[in-house]
């Protein structure tokens, strides 16, 4: 199945490109995807099977990345800094910030006309989420975070040969490109669940075909990521449904990140896959969906409770 619906929204003074599966009469679920990699890494059968658990799915290119807009007048930052300035506990300026990111999200939400939706972001989508529903809480009815963080500086960082991976500059030749993704992923998949070669060749070929060859933008999204703020007082005044995603085995965003952000918000759920490393594999996109759907479901259950309550109160 391909996407039902597709489009580029004006967000400010961005375009961001999106498309959409299953019934647009169904409540809306937002997609938000993380550093480096376009909405195409939401895959299509994971998308689909969102879908097919009753949500209208919206996964969209966030900026500097995909078919969306590209901030080359921002200029590239310098990784190994931000890594230094990080590490030391120092603050440095960046293009922009993962609220920037945050308000993006909203403003989507504004231009494709929904209210209100669910919120599922991976590692950086995560954050980016999360701060969506600290800025903008009227506008979500629930939030997954996987594989993701609170921001807190204290937490583990990824392990050093995943972080060299993923700050290292991926060659321009196509052929040295596929093999440095390949690399990558080998780097950052948990080691268990992995496609033949000749699908993860295919793979790579293709997300490479549709990211093209500028890392400009994916440097200054680093930076963000780098760059953000601790969050965990914020999420602990957090009142909408969550549930935590996290995989026993990643290397970038280590468990203990997950647990912390379980930790910090009120009543939040967490869904634990010990073989799974940074990646959503297509192993687990069943039981991730059932999770999700279970979490929206939670939100599901708060607006029908508030609209009976309206209901008594007018009738009073």
């Amino acid at each position: 199945m391909s996407p039902s619906a597709s489009g580029t929204a004006r967000v400010g003074a961005l375009d961001l490109a999106w498309d959409s599966f299953g019934d647009p009469t169904h409540p809306p679920m937002l997609l938000v995807m993380g550093l480096a990699v376009d909405r195409g890494y939401w895959r299509d059968p994971f998308c689909e099977a969102l879908a097919a658990r009753g949500r209208w799915v919206v996964r969209f290119d966030n900026r500097d990345i995909g078919a969306s807009t590209r901030l080359e007048h921002l200029g590239v930052p310098s990784a190994a800094k931000l890594v230094l300035a990080r590490r030391f506990g120092r603050r440095t300026p960046v293009p922009y910030h993962l609220e920037d990111m945050a308000d993006d999200l909203v403003g989507l939400l504004d231009a494709l006309d929904i209210e209100r939706a669910d919120l599922v972001g991976s590692s950086m989508g995560g954050m980016i989420v999360q701060e969506a529903a600290i800025r903008s809480p009227a506008r979500v009815s629930s939030i997954t975070s996987i594989m993701s963080t609170t921001g807190d500086p204290r937490l583990p960082w990824p392990r050093l040969r995943a972080l060299y991976w993923l700050a290292r500059r991926s060659p321009a030749d196509l052929e040295a490109r596929v093999r440095h993704f390949r690399k990558l992923r080998e780097r950052i998949d948990g080691g268990h669940y992995r496609p033949p070669d000749a699908e993860r060749e295919e793979q790579c070929r293709a997300d490479i075909a549709r990211l093209g060859f500028d890392d400009r933008g994916a440097a200054r999204q680093f930076a963000a990521v780098t760059m953000q703020r601790d969050r965990t007082e914020d999420l602990a005044r957090l009142e909408v449904p969550a549930l935590v995603v996290h995989g026993r085995r990643d290397p970038v965003v280590r468990p203990a990140c997950g647990e912390a952000t379980a930790a910090a918000i009120p009543g939040a759920r967490a869904a634990w896959f010990d073989r799974m490393g940074h990646v959503i594999p297509r192993e687990l996109h069943d039981p991730i969906a059932d999770a999700i759907r279970d979490n929206a479901r939670r939100a599901d259950c708060r607006r029908f409770l508030v609209s009976r309550r309206r209901g008594w109160a007018a009738r009073a």
